[in-house]
């Protein structure tokens, strides 16, 4: 998500396996989605450089480096080659604290939640509609690209109210109190 230009990047969506099918692929309604396959259906640390790479070639030329990318507390997204990969392409990492990225992580805050409920709805009217009770890798990217565009796509407003509620923009110590206060009361 970018706060500056208030859009989002496309998503990148990781299947488990080592090949993909064209038609999987084909499946995806997002102009530039990126779909990949890993053993684990998780991200490793070559996926992320591979990730930091587009990223950084995605900013616009005219925005002043180095750019600020917030992590949540993966162990894939800390290496030291993902580190120096970054630093050569003008990318500041600033990792959330383990076990608190629902406090601070914008996307956690505010966008998965509904992101996450969309995609069982759709989920559920699939397998309603088409009497599967189970979903291909095909279904699966077509099915979470549809909820991206209604969760993610159509709703910019809600990565926005996710960074301010964090407090990370525009920066408000109080909010990340407020935040904060949250997790030593067990909220």
């Amino acid at each position: 998500m970018r706060i500056g230009k208030r859009t989002h990047d496309s998503p990148l969506f990781i299947l488990p396996g080592k090949l993909l099918n064209r038609d999987v692929s084909a499946a995806c309604e997002i102009p530039r989605a990126r779909i990949t396959t890993t053993e684990s259906a998780f991200m490793d640390t070559n996926m992320m450089t591979q990730w930091i790479e587009r990223f950084a070639n995605e900013v616009p030329t005219p925005i002043q480096r180095p750019v600020v990318l917030l992590l949540n507390g993966a162990s894939s997204h800390m290496d030291e080659a993902i580190d120096m990969r970054a630093k050569q392409l003008g990318v500041r990492l600033v990792q959330i604290p383990a076990n608190a990225s629902h406090l601070f992580q914008p996307l956690d805050v505010a966008v998965f939640r509904g992101l996450k409920s969309v995609l069982r709805q759709e989920i559920n009217r699939f397998m309603l509609n088409t009497g599967k009770s189970g979903l291909t890798k095909k279904d699966e990217v077509s099915l979470a690209s549809k909820a991206w565009v209604s969760g993610v796509v159509d709703k910019p407003d809600n990565i926005r109210s996710g960074f301010r509620e964090a407090g990370i923009f525009p920066l408000s110590r109080p909010a990340m109190s407020r935040r904060l206060a949250k997790f030593t009361s067990n909220g």
